[in-house]
């Protein structure tokens, strides 16, 4: 497992996961980081909003997202079994 190091300027992503009595939504960001505090960091938005985000939710391109494995767990509980073919 290759440790990836998030600095000023990394391009990154991360999901933001909200949910309600009776349904769950993701939604994947992206910014930039402009600052590091502690285990916080200021990503500036394509907005130009700023959010400060916990850096160890963050994650660089080619890196996979809370959502990129929700999806890929879907799809393979739901792959039809090879061997009963």
């Amino acid at each position: 497992m290759t440790t990836i190091t998030i600095t000023i300027g990394s391009a990154v992503r991360w999901t933001v996961t909200r949910s309600s009595r009776r349904s769950m939504s993701m939604t994947l960001r992206e910014g930039v980081v402009e600052a590091l505090n502690g285990a916080q960091a200021t990503v500036k938005l394509k907005s130009g909003r700023r959010a400060d985000v916990a850096i160890a939710e963050l994650r660089t391109h080619g890196q996979s997202t809370a959502i990129g494995s929700f999806v890929e767990a879907l799809r393979s509980a739901h792959r039809p079994d090879e061997t009963t073919r």
